[in-house]
């Protein structure tokens, strides 16, 4: 069963280099890595590599990164990885494509460290765990979260602690059947990505997938993900408004492929985030400061952009066109 690695890039070449250089380690390699770069300048120590088919990607945008790549490759299998994980075990690659060899499955995942700074803010958002914020996440439309399972929103149960069925996957390192990954283009989710938007993209690849085939998990670790600085929260009212949208998005495509009702998870969503603004603005007026007043201006911000108008559906660029632009450039 032959492998592709898909990875896509933005202005992290040192990262880039080392994890390259780390997969040629490992006990079982792939037939291409295929990098998908979108940074600032053309990385020409990457480019020359043998095993690497090195594009240049005409959006900074991953979701659409992913997209080129997914073109480009031929291979049975693709492996989505970050630019900036560290590989920890070797047998990562043998071991998911026994997975595909032993079990019906579309799509296998592993342990990672996840030491991501994004990780850390989002995970404390919706505290599902201590007994002082359960009967508020009920009240504020948290559903409980069971291990492995996804729900409107993008919020997710927690990893798994042993082998088993999942819903969905953490982005950092994804690995899917390519026969499984026709709807990974989707050009609302590029368009939200282009207009500063989008987040989450990891969760719709994932859970297009999980709600209706097979995804697995195996909880050993297999890379860590550092505490590195995110192009994301470089902003803090940008990365709030980014969250507070981009839910929408992640709703809509979580009541398609759970076959519910979307006005009903629409309903959901914005009782959600008005739960969201109005917990932000309590903790903003109990302790002033300027970080919980972008935060409370984010999530405004956010929402008021899903009623001003209908940025879900009004993108004007042709993505499949630019895909295959972009791919006859390696």
């Amino acid at each position: 069963m032959q492998f592709d690695i898909i990875i896509c890039t933005y202005n992290r070449p040192t990262s880039l280099i080392n994890l390259i250089g780390q997969i040629e380690t490992c006990s079982l390699l792939p037939a291409r890595i295929i990098v998908v770069d979108s940074s600032d300048e053309e990385n020409h120590h990457v480019k020359n590599l043998a095993r690497v088919t090195y594009i240049r990607s005409s959006h900074k945008n991953q979701p659409y990164q992913r997209f080129v790549g997914y073109t480009v490759s031929t291979a049975e299998v693709l492996v989505f990885l970050d630019d900036d994980l560290e590989l920890v075990n070797q047998g990562v690659f043998k071991a998911i494509l026994d997975c595909y060899k032993v079990i019906e499955v579309s799509g296998v995942s592993g342990g990672v460290d996840y030491e991501s700074v994004i990780s850390n803010v989002i995970n404390n958002e919706v505290d599902n765990t201590t007994t002082q914020f359960k009967l508020l996440n009920f009240v504020s439309g948290v559903p409980n979260l069971e291990p492995g399972k996804i729900y409107p929103m993008g919020l997710a149960g927690p990893l798994l602690k042993g082998e088993g069925k999942v819903e969905y996957f953490h982005g950092p390192f994804m690995s899917f059947k390519r026969t499984s990954l026709h709807s990974i283009y989707d050009p609302v989710l590029f368009s939200l990505y282009e207009e500063k938007l989008g987040k989450g993209e990891d969760k719709v690849v994932s859970m297009k997938v999980g709600l209706n085939e097979t995804l697995w998990y195996l909880p050993t670790v297999f890379f860590k993900h550092p505490p590195v600085a995110s192009h994301y929260f470089s902003d803090i009212r940008s990365f709030y408004r980014r969250l507070a949208f981009s839910r929408l998005h992640l709703s809509k495509v979580f009541a398609r492929y759970a076959g519910q009702n979307t006005f009903i998870i629409c309903l959901r969503y914005y009782y959600f985030m008005l739960w969201r603004l109005v917990i932000a603005a309590g903790k903003f007026i109990a302790k002033r400061s300027p970080e919980r007043l972008a935060i409370v201006q984010g999530y405004f911000d956010g929402l008021l952009r899903t009623l001003s108008r209908s940025p879900l559906n009004n993108s004007k660029i042709d993505w499949k066109s630019a895909a295959k632009t972009d791919a006859k450039g390696y």
